[in-house]
């Protein structure tokens, strides 16, 4: 396999971290735009910092793809990595709020930095996989699909479940959208 691979891997990473944190800070600047809320947060639920990180991992993964071209090891990479960073960022957050009960804004970067290494591990790792078969592409294709509708469908239609709650203000719409 060759090296640019793991190079584009890094970088689309280390773009993906940039991008995440800089959303938290325009969190305090939103609008009530529809277009935006497809990537900056309403809240703090769940749901949406799950969001922060992964509409910045789904634009830069987007964008690499699309300069790398359709690699069987690098969709199948971006779909595992999607799984994984969501996972870890979950678990991440919730460790951390049990421990502190608090929720600021550098624990939030924690977490996306927490998960995004980890799904940059699992992509290094299957980016050097060798002879991953064309099916492998097809699943991956399907699978990201999948995700796109939930994350859109997530971020549109909000119900009063717990994972679009904030857990401050128990609310799930902020003062200016009501």
């Amino acid at each position: 396999m060759s090296y640019e691979l793991y190079i584009w891997e890094i970088i689309t990473y280390t773009l993906i971290t940039i991008l995440s944190s800089l959303n938290y800070i325009y969190f305090k600047y939103q609008e009530k735009n529809k277009f935006k809320r497809l990537f900056v947060p309403k809240n703090d639920s769940i749901w949406e910092r799950l969001k922060v990180l992964l509409s910045s991992f789904v634009v830069v993964k987007l964008l690499e793809i699309i300069l790398v071209g359709f690699n069987s090891n690098v969709l199948f990479a971006t779909f595992i990595s999607i799984i994984i960073m969501s996972v870890v960022n979950l678990i991440a957050f919730t460790i951390i709020y049990m421990v502190t009960k608090y929720d600021m804004i550098i624990q939030n970067i924690i977490t996306n930095i927490t998960s995004i290494l980890s799904g940059l591990l699992v992509s290094i790792i299957v980016v050097g996989a060798n002879n991953l078969p064309t099916s492998i592409s097809y699943i991956s294709i399907f699978g990201l699909l999948i995700f796109l509708f939930f994350y859109v469908v997530a971020t549109y239609f909000q119900t009063d479940d717990i994972i679009f709650i904030d857990p401050n203000s128990k609310k799930n719409k902020l003062k200016k959208d009501s």
